[in-house]
């Protein structure tokens, strides 16, 4: 699939490799004009869970997505240059730390389960 990725205009970011714990490889865009930050998890692997975690309990928590919206904002709006994709990550870390947190006692109180829907 990197293969794949890369000849559309995809290559993979040279700055996050093969998580072994969470199998996920991150690749950007070729068009500087068009920023891009495509994530690509292995299925039922601890990266895959996580994220469709998170997509699932934003979609159900108003606050929550709130937050995630103006967290996002003011990081993108902080990060600026050639690492500006690094930078906001970076900036983004503390809050994804406690939302992951938040977003597990939500799924354990909904009965939540992974699914691709």
């Amino acid at each position: 699939m990197r293969d794949a990725l890369q000849d559309t205009g995809f290559p993979q970011h040279p700055s996050v490799g093969h998580d072994p714990v969470r199998p996920e490889r991150l690749h950007g865009s070729a068009d500087p004009g068009r920023p891009v930050a495509l994530h690509v998890r292995v299925v039922d692997s601890p990266g895959w869970r996580e994220a469709l975690l998170l997509r699932d309990w934003l979609r159900a928590d108003a606050d929550a997505r709130a937050e995630y919206v103006a967290r996002t904002r003011t990081a993108a709006g902080a990060a600026t240059g050639d690492t500006a994709a690094d930078r906001a990550a970076e900036l983004q870390e503390p809050w994804s730390r406690t939302a992951s947190e938040r977003a597990e006692s939500w799924a354990a109180t909904s009965a939540w389960v992974p699914s691709l829907d």
